[in-house]
């Protein structure tokens, strides 16, 4: 008998349940109104503000990349490549991961270089580009960035490219 009442008042809460979802999705509130200015296509001030940021350091990496390439390329091409491969030829590709720091007023405050797993490097020519004194300036940041970069020596070559869309 005690089981019988136990399954009719498990039942009897189910249907109970029931109702209440079927009641609350018919007659509950209205969902959220889309705002207006998504319909529009008009940026936010939030998207225009990202769009800015996102332009601002697109400009300021590229910014990076090219005095990169104007003041220290010819130098790692001649002093951490070309001269050390004399020494010691293989491997006649290598691949380096460079990390640029810049201060809001522009100035470079700190750099890393890292070899990369499971490709070509040289640790001789990691030391060299390691021992490159500071000094790379770009226009002044809103804020501090750090930039990442991607050096592939190859024969006679040096490639600098962005690590980071």
């Amino acid at each position: 008998m005690q089981s019988k009442l136990l399954a009719a008042a498990v039942f009897f809460g189910l249907v109970l349940v029931a109702i209440s979802v079927y009641l609350g999705l018919v007659y509950g509130q209205p969902g959220l109104e889309p705002d207006p200015r998504a319909m529009t296509g008009s940026p936010t001030a939030v998207q225009a503000e990202t769009l800015t940021q996102r332009s601002t350091l697109e400009r300021a990496r590229e910014q990076a990349r090219r005095s990169m390439q104007d003041n220290l390329q010819p130098y790692m091409l001649e002093h951490c490549w070309n001269k050390l491969r004399a020494i010691e030829p293989e491997p006649s590709t290598s691949t380096y991961h460079l990390q640029l720091a810049f201060a809001k007023d522009g100035r470079e405050t700190g750099r890393a270089i890292s070899q990369v797993r499971e490709t070509p490097s040289r640790y001789d020519v990691a030391e060299c580009l390691r021992t490159l004194p500071l000094g790379l300036s770009i226009d002044p940041l809103p804020q501090f960035l750090a930039f990442e970069f991607e050096l592939h020596f190859g024969e006679d070559s040096l490639a600098i490219n962005n690590l980071m869309p």
